[in-house]
């Protein structure tokens, strides 16, 4: 609560009138009806969230259609379509104040990336690279990572990334042209898979500073371990029971 009610932001909108104090108190179960204010807030940044929807459903439909067959005519304007004008998200996600349109887009942005990543070639002068552009990799290792910081259920992805990193993107499979014995034949390549700790160390710093970038507000607060206790109880409600902890 601290931590959200000092930052410019936060400070701004209260100002305004956008934001009251009561949108950021804990309330008790007793006493939790939200102001007009804050209702006002999240229902208009729901909607307007939506652009990350938009934004990831259209990179990650013009991917697929990159890579796949030739000739799919309207099918990525159709899939595209189908993941915008979603039910579930435009009855209940603009009732409920979840943000799920945006962390689907988020998500979405993250898959458009690897599938770009995956479509690219690195040809050198004396050795082909047969590795995905590591750039598209990055970048989609940064949204995902960005995504777990707004949304900790998408932790059950995780090991489908890091697995998937690990292999495409750390290790690195180099093709060496044999030019012994004045050999013109380039089909006698020697494929070498090598594994890149520079490639690795870059991934993991971008993972780190994009998961844990959002909670330095939190670090910077007078008594930081209380507030990071405070979000693992929240994130991890286990003394509230199974069910609780599911919701949550």
């Amino acid at each position: 609560e601290g931590a959200l009610s000092n930052n410019y932001v936060t400070a701004s909108l209260l100002e305004s009138g956008w934001l009251d104090e009561r949108c950021l108190q804990l309330l008790p179960d007793s006493d939790n009806e939200p102001s007009d204010h804050c209702v006002r807030f999240q229902r208009a940044t729901v909607i307007l969230s939506d652009a990350v929807l938009f934004l990831g459903a259209y990179l990650a439909t013009q991917s697929m259609a990159m890579v796949g067959e030739e000739g799919c005519g309207r099918a990525p304007w159709f899939t595209f379509l189908l993941i915008v004008t979603n039910p579930g998200l435009l009855m209940l996600d603009h009732v409920h104040f979840q943000y799920n349109g945006m962390m689907l887009g988020m998500l979405l942005i993250s898959v458009a990336c690897m599938v770009r990543g995956a479509s690219h070639r690195v040809v050198l002068e004396n050795k082909v690279l047969i590795q995905m552009d590591q750039r598209w990799e990055l970048l989609g290792a940064a949204s995902f990572a960005a995504l777990l910081a707004m949304k900790h259920l998408y932790l059950i992805l995780a090991p489908l990334y890091f697995f998937y990193l690990l292999r495409r993107h750390c290790f690195v499979v180099v093709v060496e042209r044999n030019n012994r014995n004045n050999n013109k034949d380039t089909n006698n390549n020697e494929p070498l898979v090598k594994f890149s700790w520079s490639r690795l160390l870059v991934l993991a710093l971008v993972t780190l500073v994009c998961f844990l970038g959002p909670f330095v507000p939190f670090v910077m607060q007078s008594d930081p371990v209380g507030q990071m206790q405070q979000i693992m109880k929240r994130l991890f409600p286990f003394g509230r029971g199974l069910v609780h902890d599911y919701w949550a």
